[in-house]
């Protein structure tokens, strides 16, 4: 799958979950039926739907035009001790 067929089946599985679980949240918290919270919660997708789509179509375009590919500065994620793990983890 490339291009437009990816987008809209990775944006349509994310957004399908995140329908039903912000379905069910809003019952919950506003003690209501699903039935009533549910259109909210589809205008609410719609929204983050149409959102996500636009911003990942500009950062793709966006990121074809940059002449580096992958990290901008090599060792930019080094520490002062040469490692690349953070300090917690050291």
């Amino acid at each position: 799958m490339q291009g437009l067929k990816r987008k809209l089946v990775y944006v349509t599985a994310y957004e399908g979950i995140g329908l039903c679980l912000s379905t069910l949240g809003l019952a919950l918290l506003s003690g209501t039926a699903p039935s009533n919270t549910g259109p909210l919660a589809v205008m609410i997708t719609t929204i983050a739907m149409v959102w996500n789509f636009i911003y990942n179509t500009l950062f793709e375009y966006w990121e074809s035009r940059q002449a580096t590919r992958g990290a901008a500065w090599p060792g930019a994620w080094r520490t002062r001790s040469g490692s690349s793990l953070p300090w917690w983890c050291t």
